[in-house]
């Protein structure tokens, strides 16, 4: 019965002050909302298990020997392995793919990966409709299927239930649709997995067997493997260790050196993103720290105000837990009231990250403010309220009954002053250390922005295009259509140059080398090992990517399947293994002596993996030479690169007229501009640099504004107190710099403990900056002299209105 009378007055003294209420309100709301976006972001990706059965048990399976670095797998070393490891129940291999849909209206590129048949009982995850691969369908001679994802089938097929046996034209040839994923289920880059080297924005949208030859000792797929029950990772680790020496030992030809690894799936998904979050979760915590300080300083200048009414109730018999219980109602309904409206605000907040933040890096369609959000939030409103009754509460209910009813005004007392003052210092000080952090987060991404990324993306259009093989059978069909096409390009006015590149700079995963051996040198330098990155690319490509020339010449058109092999280095390279600058004239080797390059030129370096890694070193070849030369096929699927006269976005008309009129059948996909491209490498950078700037700029107001209120409430109960010290002679002056010392006192000691504070916490960032150190002294030096600066000038509004007392007027007043 107390409780609904406690909530009842509560209410009543929210309707009373309306403008107090709503400044509180507004505050929690700003605090709790962001706490619970965060949250539920951090939820969604750190906390959830993954939509498969058991996914602790998975584990993705890597391989390492002494002459590739590369961790992927060949079917023969797949198959030798899944003979041997008892600890594991299943193992199976993919790879990623796309394909041309032909047929039904425009043809369409999609996303798709080529699987071992038991991929899906791998992962414990069935059909929605039809059914999985089944045993053997991986295997020579077996009919074409595919599995469609629920995206796909949806968007393309209307949610068709027939679909379910019908055939998709893929690539060229015939394929039976069997069956359709759950809309729950994904398996691409966005669960951690290795990145595909093409089109890293898409999702997969299907599945199809790949064929099993024994015999493949190409490496090429991705291994994941499920523990069976009760076996631990490190128990199977110690398992593969000993299937690695068995492999090695008892067949011949596998790789020497072999090792075998494994790590957890759940571990991956989160790697790339685990640091980043975690920062925001504690950014966002002392945010909400920040807003209950400043609330707490609000609250404990309302109950000074009500020292008189706190008395007189105690008087007339009300006990001291009895006034306690009601000060604490009222905090509680000011922050479950704010957290109604948080939660509201989470969800918009939520909404505005997942928009912003990069595609597929994250599980974005089942985050959302779900129950475990509002839990959350709920509980949170109740350790807020809680936490902010208690300091106004002990400073009131300890005041003298007497001395409070003959004041018969609110004062400030100097234990409330004293408490005043420490949370001024504690905003400042959690201030501090999120200015810093953005201010960190700052730096590094102005040093990102002035590197030189090795190539001018101004005025470049790319698009890539993967010419199906069951069409494009050999290298000549491939090189005849990439001519039709750049030669129409290159005769457009509009055109400046136009190439195409198998490794687009910042595009997608790189592609091991052969290894190269430098003829006519002896010695260990005579060897360029195989995981230098080699780019297949056309004459233009240079020009068109405004890539400088440093030695010798560019690529010609001469340079193609009927001359001699031409090779041109990146500067890394040159100087690696060419340190006395000879680079050009030499000659390389490999596969032995299948492949003889001479190199005719030396470029500048390009920021190929992103612009905060070094360049690696790289040997550029004429894409119609090697398909000759090695009889293989390595072209797929190619980056064309466009360099317009004018913008970039008018060239996308221009290309496509282009491919159609090499083959009508052919689409394009991940058309954007270059400096979309390298954009789009700073995207996580970006985007957690404004997320760290909104809440520091938050932070940094609410540290103000609690500044501000707590100057003004001092200065107007100080009056008469600054009337006798000016009817004593004091100037305004004086008046002035008495009041903002007060208001600086505090603000100073906040900022040597907020300097403290983000030494130690700012180390936690290390991983996510660039060039720039955690305790970065200039950076430390800039916040302090802002904060000082800002909290001087919240000190001198209310300053200069105590500096223009009338001191007759004040005296008579008291």
């Amino acid at each position: 019965m107390t409780f609904w009378q406690d909530l009842r007055y509560a209410l009543r003294m929210l309707r009373k002050s309306p403008g107090f209420a709503a400044l509180t309100i507004l505050v929690l709301a700003l605090g709790l909302g962001t706490n619970t976006a965060i949250f539920s972001l951090v939820d969604g990706v750190l906390l959830r298990p993954l939509p498969y059965r058991d996914p602790g048990r998975l584990a993705m399976l890597t391989r390492t020997d002494r002459d590739q670095t590369g961790g992927a797998f060949s079917e023969w070393l797949l198959h030798a392995v899944r003979g041997r490891a008892t600890s594991l129940e299943q193992i199976a291999g993919f790879q990623y793919e796309s394909f041309n849909l032909a047929g039904g209206g425009e043809p369409e590129r999609l996303q798709g990966m080529v699987v071992t048949a038991n991929l899906f009982a791998a992962l414990g995850v069935d059909a929605q409709f039809g059914r999985t691969f089944r045993e053997g369908e991986d295997q020579p001679g077996s009919p074409h299927v595919a599995v469609l994802s629920h995206g796909l089938w949806a968007r393309k097929f209307g949610s068709d239930p027939k679909m379910i046996g019908q055939t998709l034209r893929l690539g060229g040839e015939e394929y039976r649709v069997i069956g359709v994923m759950p809309e729950s289920f994904r398996f691409d880059r966005g669960e951690g997995l290795p990145e595909p080297g093409f089109d890293f924005s898409s999702r997969t949208e299907l599945w199809v067997p790949l064929r099993w030859p024994a015999t493949n000792r190409n490496n090429y797929l991705i291994a994941i493997a499920r523990l069976r029950q009760g076996i631990g990772l490190r128990q199977a680790q110690a398992e593969m260790d000993i299937v690695s020496y068995r492999v090695e030992t008892e067949m011949s030809q596998a790789p020497r050196g072999v090792t075998l690894s494994l790590a957890r799936l759940e571990d991956l998904v989160v790697r790339d993103v685990r640091s980043s979050l975690l920062v925001l979760l504690c950014a966002v915590g002392l945010l909400l720290l920040i807003a209950c300080a400043n609330v707490a300083n609000l609250l404990l200048l309302r109950a000074a105000l009500r020292k008189a009414e706190f008395s007189i109730r105690a008087s007339l018999g009300a006990g001291q837990w009895r006034l306690a219980r009601q000060w604490m109602t009222e905090c509680l309904v000011y922050a479950f009231s704010g957290g109604a409206i948080g939660l509201l605000l989470a969800d918009a907040i939520l909404s505005a990250l997942l928009r912003a933040y990069p595609e597929s890096l994250l599980r974005t369609e089942t985050i959302g403010i779900h129950w475990p959000a509002a839990v959350f939030c709920f509980l949170l409103c109740v350790v807020t309220g809680i936490g902010l009754g208690f300091a106004p509460l002990g400073t009131t209910l300890r005041s003298s009954l007497n001395t409070t009813v003959k004041q018969g005004r609110g004062g400030c007392g100097r234990e409330g002053r004293a408490l005043r003052q420490w949370l001024m210092g504690t905003e400042v000080a959690l201030s501090f250390v999120l200015l810093a952090g953005a201010g960190l987060l700052f730096r590094s991404f102005l040093n990102l922005l002035a590197i030189d990324p090795g190539f001018d993306p101004d005025r470049v259009l790319t698009t890539q295009i993967d010419l199906p093989p069951a069409e494009y059978t050999d290298g000549p069909k491939m090189i005849a259509f990439f001519r039709r096409v750049l030669s129409q390009l290159e005769n457009q006015p509009q055109v400046d140059a136009a190439g195409v590149v198998t490794i687009l700079p910042m595009g997608g995963l790189d592609r091991d080398g052969p290894g190269f051996t430098i003829l006519g040198r002896s010695g260990d330098n005579k060897q360029i090992p195989p995981e230098l990155t080699m780019p297949l690319v056309s004459a233009g490509y240079f020009r068109a990517l405004g890539i400088p020339l440093k030695q010798g010449r560019y690529f010609t058109d001469a340079d193609n399947e009927n001359a001699a092999g031409a090779a041109i280095l990146n500067e890394a390279c040159a100087r690696r293994w060419f340190p006395a600058g000879d680079a050009v004239g030499q000659r390389l080797s490999a596969l032995g002596g299948r492949l003889v390059f001479t190199i005719v030129g030396v470029v500048g370096d390009v920021r190929h993996r992103g612009l905060e890694i070094e360049p690696p070193p790289m040997i550029y070849a004429p894409y119609a030479q090697v398909p000759r030369q090695i009889m293989a096929v390595l072209i797929r699927p190619m980056t064309l690169v466009v360099r317009g006269r004018s913008a970039a976005a008018n060239l996308s008309s221009l290309v496509q007229a282009a491919v159609r009129a090499a083959d009508p059948d052919q689409p394009l996909s991940n058309t954007r501009t270059m400096k979309e491209v390298l954009s789009r490498s700073l995207a996580r950078r970006r985007l957690l640099l404004a997320i760290m700037s909104g809440f520091a700029a938050s932070a940094l107001l609410l540290a103000l504004s609690g500044i501000y209120a707590v100057a003004s409430y001092s200065v107007a109960q100080r009056t008469p107190e600054i009337g006798i010290h000016m009817a004593l002679g004091a100037t305004p002056a004086a008046v002035l710099r008495l009041v903002v010392a007060q208001g600086m006192t505090p603000t100073l000691a906040g900022v040597g403990a907020g300097s403290i504070a983000a030494l130690a916490s700012t180390r936690l960032m290390a991983s996510l900056l660039y060039d720039v150190t955690p305790s970065d002294a200039e950076t430390f030096a800039c916040i302090a002299a802002l904060l000082a600066l800002f909290t001087a000038f919240a000190s001198y509004v209310p300053a200069r209105r105590a500096a223009r007392v009338n001191p007759s007027v004040a005296l008579r007043h008291e």
